[in-house]
């Protein structure tokens, strides 16, 4: 992405549509305090938001990270920022750096790892953010790649050699977004499965159940359908009816496999019989390996899935990059030595890919 200059608007600026009036929304609702609901928002706005509309990712993803933070998430808050910062970085966005530096302050009060993490990338990028230039800005990220103090985000390593990554919202779209379009669809209201999923003890341990191949679909969907109230018949294909191929990752992933990159795929499955939601997509046609949670009996985050998929593989750890969108997935990984990336928009994720592959870039 290239920066802007100061009289020239970002794309997507100046226009107004239901995903930036979304992401707003989710903003405002984090300054109220209502940090579940503000997340819950800005997940939908993050999903339906253009890829070219940088700053409105940006501005998203960092209060969705204050959002997180506020909520008492800091793995997840400092994920989002480490991708907020890197868009901000990469377009010269002096503004959004400087509040992704108060985020970082406010999360070294916790302590956590993450946090100094991401006070290390706050510095790499300048030792000050509170007097950024932009030409400063660029001189700092010009050079940041190869400074000892960027723990958090993966080094570029030209030998690279494998690709792990997530099914659902990162090589198609977005997950969440087909859930919501589902109960849209069913008459209920937008978040309608997360509420179940976050309050109902029951839903999460049959899912959970579910994901390891230890009950049907037809013992996960007795217990959801009621919930919902809806009718059972065909629920899990309504559901992910919506999903469909993210075509900025497919392609840059179909280019990295080219080059001799071996790629797997690693998803947490809402079972495969009798409905087989990967069966249109033909994985095994598209990928090396494909580790599919209920027919290996584990599931994200056991990190024994992770080193499954790397033995099936034929590499360590410390040569492949593994990408989920969701941040609590990407410790075990990093814990075997994979480089890991946050997968918070498609475009990101193809930035990400090109740093730490090297090459000709990914996408036009």
């Amino acid at each position: 992405m290239a920066g802007l200059g100061p009289d020239q608007a970002w794309p997507g600026v100046g226009t107004f549509d239901l995903a930036k009036l979304t992401a707003y929304e989710g903003g405002n609702l984090g300054r109220l305090g209502r940090y579940g609901d503000a997340v819950a928002v800005l997940d939908t706005a993050l999903a339906t938001l253009e890829p070219t509309m940088y700053r409105h990712h940006c501005t998203a993803l960092i209060d969705r990270a204050e959002a997180h933070l506020g909520g008492g998430h800091v793995d997840a808050s400092c994920a989002d920022a480490s991708a907020a910062l890197s868009i901000a970085a990469h377009t010269g966005h002096v503004l959004s750096v400087q509040r992704v530096h108060r985020l970082a302050q406010a999360a070294l009060r916790t302590k956590a790892v993450v946090a100094r993490r991401l006070w290390a990338e706050v510095l790499a990028v300048s030792p000050n953010s509170r007097h950024f230039s932009r030409s400063r800005l660029r001189n700092c990220m010009s050079s940041c790649e190869s400074t000892p103090l960027v723990e958090a985000t993966p080094r570029p390593n030209r030998h690279y050699r494998g690709l792990v990554l997530d099914f659902g919202g990162v090589l198609t779209t977005s997950f969440e977004g087909a859930l919501r379009a589902y109960c849209v669809r069913d008459g209920l209201v937008p978040d309608a499965l997360e509420k179940i999923f976050n309050v109902d003890e029951g839903a999460q341990g049959v899912l959970v159940e579910l994901e390891r191949g230890r009950i049907s679909q037809a013992e996960f969907i007795a217990h959801l359908a009621p919930a919902l109230g809806v009718d059972p018949d065909g629920l899990l294909e309504r559901m992910l009816a919506d999903l469909r191929w993210e075509p900025l990752v497919v392609q840059a992933v179909a280019e990295l496999r080219a080059r001799g990159i071996k790629v797997a795929v690693l998803s947490n499955s809402w079972g495969s019989t009798p409905f087989d939601p990967y069966a249109r997509f033909h994985l095994n046609e598209h990928y090396d390996a494909v580790v599919i949670s209920d027919q290996v009996g584990m599931r994200k985050p056991d990190p024994e899935m992770f080193a499954l998929a790397l033995d099936r593989l034929e590499l360590p750890g410390k040569q492949c990059v593994f990408v989920d969108d969701v941040a609590r997935y990407l410790p075990p990984a990093r814990a075997l030595g994979m480089a890991t990336i946050h997968a918070t928009d498609p475009a990101t994720t193809v930035t990400e890919l090109e740093r730490l592959f090297g090459g000709p870039p990914l996408h036009p």
